[in-house]
């Protein structure tokens, strides 16, 4: 049985149009051999002054499944923040940010495209493109850069989200599964690393086809273990 990395999303910032879309960040798409050079490469690190409205910092990002991320707080409210994705902390020789000055993000707690968006983590050679900006934050929230880790669009970019939260999301373990035969239910469990917030909700995501298609369902929690039931299956391999 394949396992598929949980992903957490805030229930009220996000509409019901957003949060599947955000979930579909964790797969993995494969990259053609005919690709130029700069596009067999990945983010490896953020660049942002986020945290004070001021200071640039670098970070390096946190491979959460099959996407990368970084969480900062905030301690004063800022307008014109800066962000942009690097292969590393020291290097910019290729890099993920808009191709001109300028760019505002257009919101938190929604999926950036780059085939779409001019601010939007679009892919940079020779040190190219401008740094981008956030919209306003506020003081004391966390701000979650989301960046897949994956070569779909290396012709023009990622995709990517930064999720604006009041509250610091607690973190998944690693979901185990409960051993079923054919037709029989399958019960997804996954421990926190801590109490949640009230505004925290948990999704699990399976399929039946290889992700061609897919259901996303909420998740029940008791304390700090989160589980669903997938429905029993006749025939084919359930990934979640």
């Amino acid at each position: 049985m394949k396992k598929k990395l949980l992903m957490k999303v805030p229930s009220a910032p996000l509409t019901t149009g957003v949060w599947p879309r955000l979930l579909a960040l964790g797969l993995v798409a494969a990259l053609g051999s005919s690709s130029p050079a700069w596009a067999q490469t990945l983010p490896g690190a953020l660049g942002t002054s986020v945290v004070d409205g001021l200071n640039y910092r670098t970070y390096n990002l946190n491979l959460v499944g099959g996407f990368k991320q970084v969480r900062l707080q905030t301690t004063v409210a800022a307008t014109n923040t800066l962000w942009e994705f690097m292969l590393s902390t020291s290097d910019y020789s290729t890099n993920w940010r808009p191709y001109t000055a300028g760019q505002t993000l257009a919101g938190f707690n929604q999926f950036i495209d780059p085939t779409q968006q001019a601010a939007s983590a679009r892919v940079n050679d020779n040190t190219g493109g401008q740094t981008g900006r956030l919209p306003a934050t506020s003081s004391g929230s966390y701000y979650t850069f989301n960046i897949p880790n994956t070569r779909a669009n290396q012709s023009i970019g990622n995709s990517m989200q930064v999720l604006e939260t009041t509250f610091n999301p607690v973190t998944i373990g690693t979901p185990t599964a409960t051993a079923s035969a054919f037709g029989q239910t399958t019960t997804v469990t996954a421990t926190l690393g801590g109490t949640p917030d009230a505004n925290e909700n948990f999704y699990l995501r399976y399929s039946t086809n290889g992700y061609a298609s897919s259901t996303v369902q909420l998740m029940t929690r008791s304390g700090t273990t989160v589980t669903s039931t997938i429905p029993g299956q006749t025939s084919g391999t359930v990934s979640y």
